[in-house]
């Protein structure tokens, strides 16, 4: 995933929002499992699918706001620390979902954007030929 790549900014802005978590306070990344793990200040923990921009998982981990995360890539322990002194571990599955149906949940968020870019391409069209450029020249030729 490349933010230089054109055409990637919206899908790094759907991603940047997380989806109404307010108060995000800490995140962590893993790139081998392109997952995004978001901490709010409620104590909750929420994994993303970077591919799709959706959570697959949410866990309420602390009973007050998530400050630190840590990912061990080899083991697959997510530790997080919190406001309430505590420090959890998490053993994270090695898939969410069945590879089948999230290869489908891939393809119809693939479909979903093109859909999305294909409506305002229409619309910008649209607006264009309501403003013609054949009334402005008409009071040229009086």
């Amino acid at each position: 995933w490349d933010m230089q790549k054109p055409g990637k900014e919206k899908f790094a802005s759907m991603i940047a929002k997380l989806a109404g978590k307010p108060e995000t306070r800490s995140l962590a990344w893993t790139p081998s499992r392109y997952e995004l793990y978001s901490g709010t200040e409620d104590g909750t923990i929420t994994f993303w699918s970077v591919r799709t921009a959706q959570p697959l998982y949410a866990l309420k981990a602390h009973s007050s706001g998530v400050t630190q995360f840590c990912y061990l890539e080899k083991d697959r322990i997510l530790m997080s620390a919190s406001k309430d002194k505590k420090i959890k571990f998490y053993q994270i599955p090695e898939e969410w979902r069945d590879k089948r149906i999230e290869a489908e949940m891939l393809k119809e968020a693939k479909n979903q954007r093109q859909a999305e870019s294909l409506y305002n391409f229409k619309k910008q069209q649209q607006l264009a030929d309501e403003d013609s450029d054949e009334d402005d020249l008409l009071g040229w030729h009086k």
